[in-house]
């Protein structure tokens, strides 16, 4: 994209109204002042709060009341 050519001149129109709607939308809104940094760890809290439950379900978990299998249904099922 060469200076003066019909590209540039498109993009040079599109940045002119871009930005004047952008200064419309940050007069409406304002800005943002508060760094990432606050989001960052707001976000590490959350993530440790369900890490912590996680951490207590076992793959190797203790066996609770389990129920044997009806083996006379079984069979009947196997034969159908």
């Amino acid at each position: 994209m060469t200076k003066g050519s019909p590209v540039h001149i498109m993009f040079m129109r599109q940045i002119v109204k871009f930005s004047a709607l952008a200064k419309v939308t940050q007069s409406k809104y304002g800005t943002i002042k508060a760094p990432a940094s606050f989001e960052l760890l707001k976000n590490a809290v959350v993530v440790a709060k369900i890490a912590i439950p996680s951490i207590t379900i076992s793959a190797n978990a203790q066996p609770g009341w389990c129920i044997p299998k009806k083996l006379q249904d079984q069979a009947m099922f196997k034969a159908s």
